[in-house]
């Protein structure tokens, strides 16, 4: 994902608070300046970490997710709050 930031936020997201950076991300998803590109994935670790916090047994290797169609195209959440349910990068 390629990110649309102010000097500001770049700075908050390199070296902010955890509860910063998830509004400022938050805030980046609602303002439609994150854009897919390339692949993606979640990796192995965070599988094995989902697995152990919902008691759910999926696969723990990478976990590819094809996005290629979804390449150059903006994302953009509604203003719902986020919930923590694992990471994808």
């Amino acid at each position: 994902m390629t990110f649309s930031l102010t000097p500001d936020e770049m700075e908050l997201l390199v070296s902010g608070n955890d509860l910063d950076k998830r509004k400022c991300l938050s805030r980046i998803f609602t303002e439609c300046r994150a854009v897919v590109n390339g692949d993606s994935y979640i990796p192995d670790s965070i599988m094995e970490k989902y697995n152990e916090t919902y008691g759910t047994h999926y696969d723990c290797g990478d976990v590819d997710l094809d996005t290629e169609e979804l390449s150059g195209k903006t994302v953009c959440l509604g203003k719902f709050p986020l919930r923590n349910r694992g990471e994808a990068r």
